[in-house]
């Protein structure tokens, strides 16, 4: 099954319509709602809680991914270049696991990319991701992607 989602805020205030530019410096939430955030991961709790977030904070562009060939069949390669992903490093039903999936995110123009696992010792032994969380969302992810 290959589910694709987009997360938009029913109304476009003058804050949203805005670029990261003109946003206040210390005001990070307001930049992450321009970033294209991709999450790649197998769980349905996993984007159970990344669209509640996203809706939460009135994201722009808010993409997951059930495995890497659902990005593929989607063609969302324009996606890729200055987002910010979060990649579960074991996939079910994918002949690609995360740590291939943060390489060709890498290549393809990611600006930062972060593994979600329970397998912190893998991930970090891959030196591929800009930093290794469990499955919640991060408390920072603000100051992550801002």
């Amino acid at each position: 099954q290959t589910k694709f989602s987009f997360t938009l805020p029913s109304v476009i205030g003058p804050a949203l319509a805005a670029k990261g530019d003109e946003f206040a410096k210390g005001d990070s939430m307001e930049k992450l709602k321009d970033r294209t955030v991709l999450v790649f991961d197998d769980e349905k709790w996993v984007h159970s809680n990344w669209r509640q977030y996203a809706a939460d904070h009135q994201f722009i562009t808010f993409c997951h991914f059930t495995r890497w060939e659902d990005f593929v069949e989607q063609n969302a390669f324009s996606l890729a270049h200055g987002a910010v992903a979060f990649v579960d490093i074991h996939f079910l039903n994918s002949r690609h696991n995360g740590i291939d999936i943060a390489k060709s995110l890498r290549r393809l123009g990611v600006k930062y990319v972060y593994a979600i696992t329970g397998d912190r010792e893998s991930a970090q032994e891959s030196q591929v991701f800009d930093g290794v969380f469990g499955k919640q969302i991060p408390a920072n992810l603000a100051e992550l992607v801002g």
